[in-house]
């Protein structure tokens, strides 16, 4: 059916190849005839200037319609030949006349053609539609025989199994089992891969708690030094304290004692502050190397952590469980630090509010020593005006 059509649609065009030659070779013979040159008549041909030619023609009349009615307006009038020169003149007027009427004449013939050649290139276009709505049928037709013959191959193959159905359904119990085989074997090769794959996760798994349970051990050890190193200022802030109101004291004291009790009782008091810088050295010395420690340990824990992240990221990538153990991993170091720095600031609001306490504590000492020494000024001076009125 395709053949064909493609044997139609060359046809169709040979034949109109062979009327616009038939026409052009009329067209040309027209113009010889009228003595019109070669490339002229060439133009002529052409598709834009026969298209204004048929328009001029079509719309407003011939122009041998036009040069018929001069040439009958001549006619009527009267006239009379009167010499040589006018016979010429008629002749060659008549001669004019004659090329024009074959001119206009031609001018109709070239009309009629370009209207026959518009209803051939209309018809053209039919065809050519056609020609595409058999072509698009012709594909579907032929994708539709494509479907068919693979339809027709699976049940002629089925047909054909069909005389040895008892030998072909072994042959397909066979190919069966055989996969069955193939599954089975693939399935102990990959137990053979699970067994040491399933072990190595249990290992990075108890390796990763072990490790989660020496960071929080580590965790606690800082966290119980801090408060040692806490408790270790404050009592060197309270013997600071009290070195300061020993010696507001000692400026306070009787100047007119005895020289020896006055010396007994600056050894006295230089004993002591001996021993309170001698603690505050030794409170000093626990606190740097407290200090010192919670560096070391603080350092080591960074450097597990680090440790222990590169193992466990290193497997993360492959097992799902060790990327959750490794996201957990983040999360207690996270919140480790977020517990050292609450611990932290924990510790200075506590230090803040006892020094608050010491300031008040100081207050109301100094109040109490001011009432005291108002009494006492109070009883001296009762002393004394007791003293005059016995006197």
């Amino acid at each position: 059916m395709h053949q064909a059509g493609l044997i139609t649609k060359g046809s169709q065009q040979e034949l109109k190849q062979r009327k616009k030659e038939r026409i052009q070779k009329r067209i040309a013979d027209a113009f010889r005839k009228v003595a019109v040159p070669p490339d002229e008549a060439s133009e002529l041909v052409s598709k834009e200037r026969l298209q204004r030619t048929r328009d001029v023609l079509c719309n407003k009349g011939s122009k041998f319609a036009r040069a018929e009615k001069l040439q009958f307006a001549k006619d009527e009038q009267p006239g009379h030949v009167s010499g040589p020169n006018d016979i010429v003149a008629i002749t060659k007027k008549t001669s004019e006349q004659e090329a024009e009427a074959k001119v206009a004449a031609l001018q109709i013939e070239i009309c009629s053609v370009m209207e026959t050649l518009e209803k051939l290139e209309n018809q053209e276009r039919e065809l050519s539609a056609s020609l595409m709505q058999i072509g698009e049928d012709i594909s579907q037709k032929k994708s539709k025989t494509a479907e068919l013959e693979s339809k027709n191959k699976f049940e002629h193959k089925a047909l054909s199994l069909l005389p040895n159905a008892e030998e072909n359904i072994l042959k397909l119990q066979q190919k069966i089992d055989g996969a069955a085989q193939n599954l089975l074997s693939l399935s102990a090769q990959w137990e053979k891969h699970r067994a040491p794959l399933i072990e190595q996760y249990r290992d990075l798994k108890e390796q990763c708690s072990k490790r989660l349970s020496e960071t929080q051990q580590k965790l606690e050890e800082i966290k119980s030094l801090r408060d040692k190193m806490k408790d270790i200022q404050e009592q060197a802030r309270y013997k600071d304290e009290l070195h300061k109101q020993l010696l507001s004291e000692y400026e306070k004291l009787v100047k007119d004692v005895s020289r020896s009790a006055y010396t007994k009782r600056i050894a006295e008091i230089v004993g002591n502050i001996k021993k309170q810088k001698e603690e505050i050295a030794k409170v000093l010395t626990d606190t740097r190397t407290l200090q010192k420690e919670i560096n070391h340990l603080t350092g080591k824990l960074d450097r597990t952590f680090t440790v222990t992240d590169e193992l466990i990221f290193r497997d993360a990538k492959k097992d799902e469980a060790v990327r959750r153990a490794y996201k957990y991993l983040a999360a207690v170091h996270e919140n480790s630090n977020e517990l050292l720095q609450a611990v932290e600031d924990t510790g200075a609001i506590l230090r803040e509010v006892r020094d608050l306490e010491d300031q008040i504590e100081q207050e109301s000492q100094k109040k109490v020593v001011a009432n005291l020494e108002r009494i006492t000024a109070d009883y001296k001076q009762m002393k004394q005006e007791n003293a005059s009125l016995l006197a």
